[in-house]
């Protein structure tokens, strides 16, 4: 790609440039064609692409002095400028990264090289990757290195996640391994991992790995749990940078349903691929632009803190080099070893949204019952609000044989010692979880 820097004249403004960008196009006889200012040399760019291209490795960037003299272990190398010269950021200073780009624009491609950049970096006890991966395809290479990790299982067990489900209960116990790693760092009366693994060399304590999540598609969690993932991704993006946890989530469809406004918020570096619609840009940048890249690794990343995007050529790796590290990797015979969380979460139950709710309404409804002795739709109703939770929760009650109805009559039967019993339990269940 070529870029010609225009003066323009007193009186003529960007967007007469920006305006007449198809007849550029055309005069330049080529199809994709972007306008940008370069405020700190007062003069307005147009990039134009170059009629044969050339590939950029990704063992250029990493033997590049930027890469090898970055003392973070979460480097990336993402590709090279358009004046050639090699893009090497820290994932640890974003907190975390949006990633977005149509089908065949280079998205997995890079998120190969991410991953191998950090490889190049950290061993397997100062960084683990938790990799989800909803269409099977793209991680499986890396389901032996001893980086995996997931929090719902041994680390003699852990794999990469494909399931929603399972994504939404692997995310939630992260929440609570941060959770407890700032019960740990305030103990230890430090701010962050950084403090505390230093602290660990001098005082010889066990230090804290870094953890990056790397979501391959988004959208097919969100139609499944969009609620808990949301709510999960939303936790760990505010809370989480703190101890370690790092995330990069990826999505082919960057549609307002799937990343929500909550999600932006908390994502302020961005990495856009070519996009199908301006609307689509604008969903992922914030600014048109996506619109115009020509696909295979050309992007877009907006670090952040900065008001305009710095446009890259992503580093290429081949399948065959990633197979080939992986296998060094795992030739050096790391132990794959993590410490289980205390608290424990159920992998399959209870992330789901409808059986939080039913949780929710059921307690409320068996109260209700027990203060007014008689049950009807109406008397759910009126305390619930809505015919249709009304009878929910009826049908709930009457699954649970809290309450029955005989045949022959339409009155309901009430077993108030079931109730009673449950409620106790209940209550007994919730003061033992507040003691520990």
């Amino acid at each position: 790609m070529t870029r010609y820097d225009l003066v323009l004249s007193p009186g003529i403004r960007i967007q007469t440039v920006s305006g007449i960008i198809d007849n550029i196009s055309l005069a330049m006889r080529t199809a994709s064609i972007r306008v940008v200012p370069i405020p700190e040399k007062a003069v307005v760019g147009i990039e134009v692409p170059n009629s044969s291209g050339l590939i950029v490795g990704l063992k250029g960037i990493l033997e590049s002095a930027a890469f090898e003299n970055s003392k973070s272990l979460l480097t990336l190398a993402l590709g090279k400028t358009t004046d050639g010269s090699g893009y090497v950021t820290d994932l640890a200073s974003m907190p975390h990264l949006l990633i977005a780009g149509a089908t065949g624009s280079g998205k997995s491609v890079s998120i190969h090289a991410i991953i191998l950049s950090i490889l190049y970096k950290a061993r397997p006890d100062e960084v683990k990757f938790m990799l989800i991966d909803p269409k099977r395809v793209e991680m499986p290479i890396y389901r032996d290195i001893p980086h995996i990790y997931n929090p719902c299982t041994c680390a003699a067990d852990a794999d990469i996640i494909t399931g929603p489900r399972e994504a939404a209960a692997a995310l939630k116990k992260l929440v609570n391994v941060m959770d407890e790693r700032y019960t740990k760092f305030a103990k230890e009366m430090v701010r962050n991992i950084e403090s505390y693994n230093s602290k660990m060399v001098e005082t010889g304590g066990e230090k804290e790995f870094y953890v990056v999540v790397i979501i391959d598609e988004l959208a097919d969690l969100m139609i499944v749990v969009q609620k808990e993932i949301e709510d999960s991704i939303q936790r760990l993006a505010q809370m989480a940078r703190a101890v370690g946890i790092h995330l990069i989530l990826a999505t082919q469809r960057p549609s307002v349903n799937v990343i929500t406004g909550i999600i932006k918020a908390n994502f302020p570096a961005r990495l856009s691929f070519q996009t199908t619609s301006k609307i689509d840009s604008r969903v992922i940048l914030d600014m048109l632009g996506a619109e115009c890249l020509m696909g295979k690794g050309d992007m877009l990343f907006l670090p952040p803190g900065e008001a305009r995007p710095a446009r890259l050529q992503g580093a290429y790796v081949s399948l065959k080099e990633a197979e080939k590290v992986i296998s060094f990797i795992n030739g050096q015979n790391f132990p794959r070893l993590y410490e289980p969380v205390s608290a424990e979460v159920e992998r399959n139950v209870g992330f789901n949204a409808d059986e939080e709710k039913r949780t929710r309404d059921l307690i409320p409804a068996l109260k209700l019952i027990n203060e007014r002795k008689r049950i009807s739709q109406d008397l759910l109703k009126a305390n619930f609000g809505g015919s249709a939770r009304a009878t929910n929760i009826l049908s709930i009650l009457e699954t649970e044989d809290f309450i029955t109805k005989p045949e022959g009559t339409n009155k309901w039967q009430i077993d108030y010692d079931k109730i009673k019993q449950y409620l106790e339990e209940t209550e007994r269940k919730a003061c033992g979880e507040k003691q520990s």
